[in-house]
């Protein structure tokens, strides 16, 4: 398991690897600063900008790690601007030491603060910003002018930001801010900082790149803040497929949604559950809906005869059996519309002994009737809400919100029996046993129609495969972000379509393995 941590924790982390000789602390800001410049190259790279970069240093140790990742650059041929919030001299004493090594044609160039539109100069348009001002020991307070007027002229620039632990201005344990750097990318020494997990943080973090130093153990002896899932996590409960595995052995998912309206989300969920390892899926539809896409050919498509409401209505359950016999996993709810003719279906349904996930319209028909959802129901469930469909859902189950996302999934978890996928930035997984994290991947492109519906498929075929339902909905959502991530630039989440997640799915497993 993966850990956020406070602030505090941190700092007792820094003085306890000083005092035991093995990694002081100007040992682990170099090696903090190293972590530092890879993910800058890391992040020009993916954008593909210019070997350029403006380094924003505080007086601190958090300018210290700027400076010498700074250094490494510039060594490394980059073309590196220092603009320094202080003059050198008043330096903290270690960042001063690392200041005073720096090349004399690193330092020659120096500015301390900038002049209006500086960050706007055609010649940098294809630059970055660093951002090393302000570290865990600031209290989201409204910086002194010589830093505010660093942070506004950043993010007025338009450049993408890489920010250095914290995003400068933020409070590192609540998120909040009164002004910050709004990062496009924010590398975390050691561990995840809880404030990114909250408020402001979540949004002025931009994308998670994690750099972890020595003394890991450490860790474990330090106050926790609450738990998160990255790559780490997820190679641990990866599936692993038998070499001679059969498509039965791989699990079979059911999908069963759509209405005449809304034929293509079905269809993305299937799509998502194969391209994830399911052996076999089929999707079931009403007779009459329209699917306006190409399905898959490998795709089981079953169409069923209805009422004439075109929707899956009572008309099909004396088939409902003898389809589902097979299915190891349900997916229930993409495109199936709230029309209260469907009830009768998402009752008999709830009423198998077959893992189920449920997601759009069938949270919201859930929501009209709460006491279709037995607390002992016999197969493990999975909710999967967007904030809308969740305030619905607590609505109906009478929970009052608590304004965290986390305890308000949690407590939906615990009152329903189910594990509640809190959609969203750092989406939340709670389990009725008490347990939750936050999903560090992800970014912007997956707020995006038909997302939600490739999330459903995913997590389906990872119940089929036999994993446990609050393991199958983490990795499902951690798998989800990482394509999106894979698929999109660092701050340009732009133009990525859901039909196109799946692909880049497989493409994330197929590096894992």
């Amino acid at each position: 398991m993966s850990f956020s941590y406070p602030t505090e924790s941190l700092r007792e982390f820094d003085r306890r690897m000083d005092a035991s000789g093995k990694c002081g602390v100007e040992q682990l800001m170099r090696l903090a600063g190293a972590a530092v410049a890879e993910a800058v190259e890391s992040l020009r790279s993916q954008r593909e900008g210019d070997k350029c970069t403006v380094v924003l240093v505080g007086k601190g140790n958090n300018g210290g790690d700027a400076l010498v990742a700074a250094s490494m650059l510039h060594n490394a041929g980059w073309a590196v601007q220092l603009v320094l919030a202080v003059p050198p001299e008043e330096l903290a004493p270690l960042p001063r030491r690392i200041w005073e090594e720096l090349p004399e044609t690193l330092r020659a160039h120096v500015r301390t603060g900038l002049p209006e539109n500086a960050l706007q100069s055609s010649s940098l348009s294809r630059a970055m910003i660093l951002d090393g001002l302000l570290g865990t020991g600031f209290d989201g307070g409204r910086p002194r002018e010589a830093l505010a007027s660093l942070i506004e002229a950043a993010n007025a620039s338009g450049l993408p930001i890489l920010s250095i632990d914290l995003p400068s201005g933020l409070n590192g344990d609540t998120g909040k801010a009164e002004l910050c750097i709004q990062a496009t990318a924010t590398v975390c020494l050691c561990a995840v900082k809880t404030g990114l997990l909250h408020n402001q943080g979540v949004a002025a973090s931009g994308r998670l790149i994690l750099a972890p130093l020595p003394g890991d153990a450490l860790h474990e002896k330090l106050p926790r803040g609450p738990e998160v899932f990255d790559e780490t996590d997820a190679r641990k409960i990866l599936p692993r497929i038998s070499f001679d595995a059969h498509k039965f052995q791989r699990g079979m998912v059911t999908v069963l949604g759509g209405s005449r309206q809304y034929g293509g989300a079905p269809i993305l969920a299937g799509s998502a559950a194969l391209h994830v390892g399911a052996g076999l899926v089929q999707v079931v539809l009403p007779g009459r809906c329209e699917t306006f896409c190409q399905a898959p050919q490998a795709l089981i498509v079953r169409r069923l005869p209805d009422t004439g409401a075109d929707v899956l209505d009572a008309a099909i359950l004396p088939s409902l059996h003898g389809l589902l016999a097979r299915s190891n996993a349900l997916a229930v709810g993409p495109g199936m519309t709230h029309s209260p003719a469907l009830l009768p279906v998402l009752a008999e349904l709830l009423g198998l002994d077959k893992p189920m996930v449920l997601d759009a319209d069938a949270l919201n028909l859930l929501a009209t009737c709460p006491a279709l959802l037995a607390h002992d129901r016999p197969a493990p469930t999975i909710l999967t809400p967007h904030a809308g469909e969740f305030a619905r859902l607590q609505k109906a189950f009478g929970i009052s919100p608590d304004c965290d996302r986390a305890k308000d999934a949690l407590t939906l978890a615990e009152r329903t029996g189910c594990v509640v996928v809190l959609k969203g930035a750092r989406t939340v997984v709670a389990s009725p046993g008490g347990s939750f994290s936050y999903n560090l991947s992800g970014c912007a492109a997956l707020a995006t129609a038909g997302s939600g519906d490739v999330l459903t498929g995913v997590i389906s075929a990872l119940l089929a495969n036999g994993l446990k339902a609050e393991d199958a909905a983490r990795l499902g959502v951690w798998l989800h972000g990482a394509a999106a991530e894979r698929a999109t630039r660092p701050g340009a989440p732009v133009g990525l379509i859901a039909d196109e997640l799946p692909l880049f799915i497989r493409q994330t497993l197929a590096e894992m393995y």
